[in-house]
């Protein structure tokens, strides 16, 4: 428990002191609600991490009293911490609940960001049919209590949730989405579902639809001081450049993908960025080192509770590719040597910085 509390403890005040305390936590954790874009962002997220016994302690003492707004209102002000630190599936666990046990309020605003927030963080694990019925519900909920803002994050969510398996429709409602996050001012949300249409035509063999969406992405990040959220508009560049045969364009932008995600200490984007340099090598025939990288990346997705793939974006994995290309042996051999590197060894590989980390 925090210092700042310890004092206050004594018989009979148990029960003020938890209020407190999640109280205390709620606040901040909405006051670092804008922590993707904030210039401290790398210092908040490390603050966030170190209180996360107590955020998780406000959570379950919302949960045991009935008091589920002090959690909805930690947990949804969290979302971006929860994806960038890597604890989407418990976060998205906890929403569910959270949201649950409120149903006898009905419709609240809190509840509806609350189903937003889930969809929108199960997206990140491809639970796409979970995470849908979450973003409907909340888009729903958001409409009836004209809560623009939570329609903007809706039509986002509900863009991811759906990119893959309708395409078509998606790019529609990444389009409302763009439209609404720009009425409310909101360029977070800007990004991601212009990110969102970019990553749907690449889906759809379209590159230049693709590069144009990631160019305005990145210019607008740039332009706001939001780095990470373009971490996967310069993996869409970096595909387009691969498969037009200009390899040194793509390790380029995969290797400052890998970066900006790597300092953010986001694994869903770290994963994502070493299976593109993992499929780069295996295109320029280094089988040994692409089965090593894609295997890291599959290890660090399990520890996530996984997550997207380049398959989402309609790309082979590398190792599926790597299967049927190299002898049984040494595959299984690679495999296990790239699920046994750190997080630094498979990062400093894939930057080349370590031509051969740990051995």
């Amino acid at each position: 428990m925090s210092t700042r509390w310890s004092g206050l403890v004594a018989a009979g005040e148990a029960a003020e002191l938890e209020a407190r305390q999640a109280e205390y936590y709620a606040s901040m954790a909405e006051a670092g609600a804008n922590v993707i874009m904030d210039p401290h962002r790398d210092e908040m997220l490390d603050q966030f991490d170190r209180e996360l016994g107590n955020l998780r302690a406000a959570i379950a003492w919302s949960l045991r009293t009935g008091k589920t707004d002090t959690g909805l209102r930690l947990a949804t002000a969290l979302k971006d911490f929860w994806h960038l630190r890597n604890h989407i599936a418990e976060a998205a666990g906890a929403l569910e609940e959270l949201v649950a046990a409120s149903s006898a309020a009905g419709d609240t605003i809190l509840r509806a960001r609350g189903l937003l927030v889930a969809g929108y963080l199960l997206t990140w694990l491809a639970e796409t049919k979970r995470s849908r019925a979450h973003v409907e519900e909340g888009i729903a909920m958001a409409e009836r209590l004209d809560d623009l803002l939570g329609v903007a994050m809706g039509k986002d969510a509900l863009g991811w949730s759906i990119f893959f398996s309708e395409p078509e429709l998606a790019l529609d409602t990444f389009e409302e989405g763009v439209a609404a996050a720009r009425a409310v001012g909101d360029r977070t949300i800007e990004m991601q579902s212009l990110m969102g249409q970019g990553w749907t035509h690449l889906l759809l063999r379209r590159p230049h639809e693709a590069s144009a969406r990631a160019n305005e992405v990145i210019e607008i990040g740039d332009r706001i001081g939001a780095p990470y959220i373009t971490t996967f508009a310069l993996i869409t560049h970096g595909i387009v450049a691969a498969e037009r045969g200009d390899v040194g364009v793509a390790l380029d932008r995969y290797g400052e993908a890998l970066r900006r995600a790597y300092t953010a200490g986001a694994h869903v984007g770290t994963a994502l960025a070493l299976d593109a340099v993992a499929s780069l090598a295996v295109d320029r025939g280094d089988m040994d080192r692409g089965a090593r990288l894609a295997a890291a990346a599959d290890r660090l997705r399990e520890e996530n509770g996984g997550n997207i793939t380049l398959r989402e974006l309609g790309r082979e994995h590398p190792l599926a590719r790597l299967a049927g290309m190299t002898e049984p042996s040494d595959f299984a051999r690679a495999v296990e040597e790239g699920r046994q590197l750190t997080l630094d060894e498979a990062v400093a590989m894939a930057l080349g910085d370590s031509p051969d980390p740990g051995h």
